[in-house]
């Protein structure tokens, strides 16, 4: 898998062990994944679960390096097929009533929704909300974008699903590393109920567009939840070839339409620099620049503030937009004086096949 070549061979730049937790920096000549490291370190995938992965690229053009910086922990007793199949009877049985899925003729617009940091079930400071507060809001935003392009005929919608939507890892009272967090609801029932708002998003989304893209993100904080939601998901629409569902766990996802190609990741890495180096190598390994493409993006979630920069790429002579979209729950849901329902909101962006980004759309709750 690694390059043979002595002088690109893969250097191991910091191996540390603690009692259940390993972390691995490995510097490489191209981009390589988690399976790398755990070939080059000898890390058995049955036993230790890699719970954060990044990559950091040099900043040189001509012969970048990259480090690729995991780390594992123990394997726990978390099954998304297990979590999957607690949620089979909603996979075949639920649907929101009077709502059929139609087919819709094609148009020259294309919707990204992206709604980041819900942290549905999630306790907030002063426990003034309930889960179907939390549930209403969401699909609310939803439905605020469908609102405001209903004049538009879409020809793809991008739903990007995760972005941290769940507060909680699994079904236990925990982030995905193992910090404890406050919630609301028993975890069983919460993830269930977020399944059936999922469902009917997915139902309102496909009676405005041709083709749907579901993308799932994982957050730092949901990364279980969102493997077994999308995959019910995957189950639920298997039968309708416009609804594509992408399940994988992969940290950064990609996509293109007409001019413009994305890249979507929970948490955006603050050099601009080592992004671009990144973006281009994986966009180039998938097909996804090609003549068409003039427009480049970056959207992320995790800061609960909304912020926009453009930069050039280190690779090429191509602008990045670089967007970090605010949060549902606000700036920051964890600091009695920094909440304020003034700060929530949710953004979607619709893009033009010809001419990249039209309108900019922002739910404020």
């Amino acid at each position: 898998m690694l390059d043979d070549d002595p002088e690109r061979a893969a250097k191991v730049l910091s191996h540390v062990e603690k009692a259940n937790e390993i972390e691995i920096q490995l510097k490489t000549y191209n981009i390589y994944g988690e399976e790398a490291v755990r070939e080059h370190s000898n890390i058995p995938e049955d036993d230790w679960e890699c719970y954060k992965k990044e990559v950091r690229a040099s900043n040189n053009a001509k012969n970048p390096w990259f480090i690729t910086h995991c780390h594992f922990k123990r394997r726990t007793e978390i099954d998304p097929c297990l979590l999957l199949k607690n949620m089979q009877d909603i996979i075949e049985d639920y649907k929101p009533e009077g709502v059929e899925i139609k087919r819709v003729p094609g148009g020259n617009y294309c919707l990204i929704i992206d709604p980041v940091d819900a942290h549905i079930g999630g306790m907030v400071h002063d426990n003034s909300e309930t889960l179907q507060d939390q549930i209403d809001r969401y699909v609310a935003s939803v439905v605020y974008m469908l609102q405001k392009t209903e004049h538009i005929l879409l020809d793809e919608i991008v739903y990007v699903l995760g972005n941290d939507l769940f507060h909680i890892n699994a079904d236990k009272p925990e982030t995905r590393k193992g910090t404890p967090q406050e919630t609301i609801g028993i975890p069983h029932e919460v993830n269930r109920e977020i399944l059936k708002m999922c469902i009917d998003v997915v139902y309102m989304l496909k009676q405005r567009c041709r083709k749907l893209h579901v993308m799932s993100v994982p957050g730092n904080h949901d990364f279980h939840n969102v493997c077994w939601l999308s995959l019910a998901l995957t189950c639920k629409f298997s039968d309708d070839e416009n609804i594509i569902i992408d399940s994988g766990i992969d940290e950064r996802k990609y996509y293109s339409f007409g001019c413009t190609a994305f890249v979507f990741a929970h948490k955006i890495m603050k050099r601009q620099d080592r992004l671009s180096v990144i973006m281009f190598q994986e966009m180039l390994d998938l097909g996804i620049i090609t003549d068409e493409i003039k427009y480049y993006e970056a959207h992320g979630g995790h800061f609960h503030v909304a912020s926009q920069r453009d930069y050039p790429s280190a690779t090429t002579n191509q602008m990045i937009t670089q967007r970090i979209l605010g949060s549902l729950t606000g700036q920051q849901r964890y600091s009695k004086d920094a909440f304020g329902l003034k700060s929530r909101e949710a953004h979607g962006l619709l893009y033009s096949r010809d001419s990249g980004i039209e309108q900019q759309l922002i739910f404020r709750a």
